[in-house]
C-alpha cells in the first residue's frame, strides 16, 4: 500500500462530510474546542453574506 493511501482515504472522508453539511437547508456550524470554524453549511455562507472559508481550524 502507498504511503499515500492513508490520505486518500482521510480526504475522501473530508469531502464527503462536506457534501454531507452542505446539503442540510439550516445554518449549521462545525466548532472547534476553541471555538473556531472548522466547517459551515452553504446556508449559513449565503444567509450571512460572507464567503467559504475552507481551511480547516488547524494549529
Amino acid at each position: 500500500m502507498p504511503a499515500s493511501a492513508p490520505l486518500r482515504g482521510i480526504e475522501a472522508s473530508n469531502a464527503l462530510a462536506q457534501a454531507i453539511v452542505d446539503t442540510v437547508r439550516e445554518l449549521l456550524l462545525v466548532l472547534d474546542k476553541d471555538l473556531r470554524v472548522i466547517v459551515a453549511s452553504r446556508s449559513f455562507y449565503r444567509d450571512f453574506k460572507v464567503e467559504p472559508q475552507r481551511r480547516l481550524a488547524v494549529t
